[in-house]
């Protein structure tokens, strides 16, 4: 069933209620759209319930997994891939988002199988779901093809990336500036090149009196900044390995930025720095 454009609304206003942490007005206006059933509506309440409380989240998650509420399991895999910590397997719900054509589920599977080696497993998944428009170029930009006809069983032979041996090379220690060879796949460059395409913007400099962003002719090419979202699973797993490499908190980075110049586009020398005000304090 679609969803009413009253709905769309609806469930955009919850959502910006759970990320400002209103979650009693939120759960208030939407727990008519849950007595109807809408599969996004039980979706979001799963959202406002892990914010709450992760181990009812999570319970009520699996209930919808059982149920086949479509992008239930996919939810479910992301959470516990990210989160391995609660001690349950993400393959199978992966698995089961894969089985019911989840478009992110399929994505994800590829990323997984090539981030270990295994082409012929991510050629197979991602060459018999080429009738998806993204899946399709992905396939072609990459070259995979693959005339495996055998059904996939199961996910059982996925692995989390094994962090714990990356290395890395120091270029200028002085500034903390190191070097790392093949730390991204071509599948995930080429997802990055795609997902930046559309939201490539001017880019700007922060103006040095109002501290506005504005356009100038010292920067002159084109920027996409990526934010992890709920479903993008290469971009957090790509933020995952950089957090690893460094040992830095996942939160403590910067959002990904893709920049992109054309012949003749520039970002001219230029220093970066930011000025601070101090006021001193009156002496009593």
């Amino acid at each position: 069933m679609s969803l009413s454009e009253d709905s769309r609304k609806a469930l955009k206003t919850i959502n910006a209620l759970i990320l400002d942490k209103r979650f009693s007005k939120a759960d208030e206006l939407l727990q008519p759209l849950v007595d109807l059933a809408i599969e996004e509506a039980l979706l979001m309440k799963a959202d406002l319930l892990l914010q709450q409380s992760p181990q009812i989240g999570l319970k009520y998650l699996f209930e919808l997994c059982k149920g086949n509420i479509a992008g239930a399991n996919f939810k479910a895999a992301f959470i516990l891939y990210f989160h391995p910590e609660v001690g349950v397997d993400f393959r199978p719900y992966l698995f089961s988002a894969f089985k019911q054509g989840d478009h992110a589920a399929i994505i994800a599977a590829a990323n997984l199988y090539l981030q270990q080696g295994v082409v012929a497993k991510a050629s197979q998944i991602l060459t018999k779901n080429r009738h998806i428009s993204e899946v399709n170029q992905l396939t072609e930009s990459l070259g995979l093809i693959s005339d495996n006809e055998e059904a996939l069983l199961d996910f059982n032979d996925i692995r989390r990336a094994d962090l714990s041996k990356l290395t890395y090379e120091s270029v200028a220690p002085e500034i903390n500036l190191f070097y790392v060879d093949d730390f991204l796949t071509d599948f995930e460059c080429l997802w990055l090149k795609n997902c930046a395409l559309c939201e490539l913007k001017r880019s700007m400099v922060v103006d040095g009196e109002s501290g506005s962003n504005i356009v100038s002719n010292v920067r002159t090419g084109s920027v996409a900044q990526l934010a992890p979202i709920a479903n993008d699973w290469v971009l957090l797993n790509i933020e995952m390995k950089i957090a690893a490499y460094f040992n830095i908190p996942i939160e403590n980075g910067e959002l990904s930025n893709v920049l992109k110049y054309e012949v003749g586009e520039e970002y001219k020398p230029h220093y970066d720095f930011f000025t601070q005000t101090i006021k001193a304090a009156n002496k009593l």
